[in-house]
């Protein structure tokens, strides 16, 4: 049994384990990054860092949020911001309601049902790709 992070990303929900996510922050002054992917909203500085701010819709062709609160999650030593429509709850989850499905180039590890609606499930490690963590090292 395990907990995660229930968000939504328009009007998809999805879910990263709790444990991965490390702060919920409100609306925080993102400065823009020239010339960086679309996908990147830009940076901010948070107790010290320099973090990257993700339209985690937009890397995978759903909606790209623009406004809404951020979570911070840790990829490789690298402080990341994930921008999302809405956080809804934490969930528990049990391993055995995680099925697999076809989520095309989402990188998920399974999909769960809650109340009739799927819920994708993000891994954390695949979502971002060697170019991708260069491209956030970059920034950080």
């Amino acid at each position: 049994m395990k907990y995660a992070l229930l968000f939504r990303v328009g009007k998809t929900q999805m879910a990263l384990d709790v444990r991965c996510v490390s702060h919920v922050l409100k609306e925080m002054e993102i400065t823009k990054v020239p010339d960086g992917p679309d996908y990147v909203e830009g940076v901010f500085a948070y107790r010290e860092h320099i973090i990257s701010v993700v339209k985690i819709g937009g890397k995978y062709g759903l909606d790209a949020v623009t406004e809404g609160p951020l979570f911070l999650v840790t990829v490789e030593d690298m402080l990341v911001a994930f921008r999302v429509t809405e956080i809804l709850n934490v969930i528990e989850v049990n391993e055995d309601e995680i099925k697999g499905g076809d989520t095309g180039d989402m990188p998920v590890s399974g999909i769960l049902t809650r109340d009739g609606k799927p819920i994708m499930i993000l891994d954390l490690d695949r979502i971002f790709s060697k170019k991708d963590r260069k491209i956030l090292r970059a920034l950080y």
